[in-house]
């Protein structure tokens, strides 16, 4: 019974130095003729030649005179079994590229197979404990012990700040936190940024300024500016830091003596005395 080689890929390595040291004899016809033999072995789906010598000649394309000369030169290369003729050297080659070929196949296998077993094993976790966290015994006293302290542990971790409100340093959630924009094409200055623009100055010991050319000059800045520097997540404490660098027209500010503290509603803007008057007259109005 004969036994059928493994399939060979489309590709045949030669080994050039091998090659040339072992055929340094032939011809150019038989160096033609020899390897349209060792072609058709390795393309074969047995992996053998057949012994009819006019079948080889046809393989090798020679006429009959050309190979009444070539083939008892060249049948040094090749033996015959029972399967048919073949060249011992091309059948190894064969054999150990098949091997690697397997190899690589199985290799890339079970990797793969590595990767689903790890991703079902994850799947399988991750359902499993979500029906342990959904089931809550009930109808029993140890069923209620165990929604007691169910529920004593909710509370529990619920008065515990999250590991993303732990790790910011401002103990802010990372999902509460906002994300960078750039100025609204409608902005304008109101009262409460005006207010805001005038108290920063005051807590900076800095004079006071027109915060309408201000607003001017910070909202084309910001409109005209490109790139990720121009979007920011807190646009009003933007507004602040530009108030207390922005220069001021009028003299520098004098140092206020220990002895006689500046008048702070004096150094106020229109918008902010206008709020502390009605804050006044509303606790006076207080009974």
């Amino acid at each position: 019974m004969s036994r059928q080689s493994p399939k060979a890929d489309t590709w045949i390595p030669i080994y050039i130095g091998d090659y040339l040291k072992d055929t340094g004899h032939l011809t150019t016809a038989q160096h033609g003729a020899y390897l349209l033999l060792l072609f058709q072995q390795w393309t074969s789906q047995t992996g053998y030649l057949p012994v009819n010598l006019e079948s080889l000649r046809k393989i090798a394309r020679m006429d009959p005179a050309e190979w009444a000369d070539a083939w008892p030169v060249l049948q040094a290369f090749f033996k015959q079994c029972s399967e048919g003729c073949y060249s011992p050297r091309l059948a190894q080659v064969r054999a150990d590229a098949e091997a690697k070929r397997v190899k690589y196949c199985n290799r890339a296998k079970n990797a793969a197979d590595t990767r689903w077993r790890k991703r079902d094993q994850s799947l399988s976790e991750s359902e499993d404990a979500s029906s342990n966290a959904s089931y809550i015994p009930y109808g029993n006293a140890s069923g209620n012990a165990a929604s007691n302290a169910s529920a004593d542990a909710s509370s529990m971790l619920g008065q515990c700040p999250s590991p993303s409100e732990l790790d910011s340093p401002d103990g802010e959630s990372s999902k509460r936190r906002k994300r960078a924009a750039r100025l609204p094409n409608d902005w304008v200055l109101t009262d409460e940024w005006a207010v805001e623009g005038e108290i920063a100055r005051l807590n900076a010991g800095l004079p006071s300024i027109d915060l309408r050319v201000e607003a001017d000059k910070f909202r084309d800045y910001w409109h005209a500016k490109s790139g990720k520097d121009a979007a920011k997540a807190d646009w009003l404490a933007t507004w602040r830091n530009w108030c207390r660098n922005a220069r001021s027209s009028g003299p520098p500010p004098s140092r206020p003596s220990a002895t006689s503290p500046p008048d702070r509603k004096s150094r106020l803007s229109d918008t902010l005395r206008r709020r502390i008057a009605d804050a006044d007259r509303q606790d006076d109005t207080t009974p």
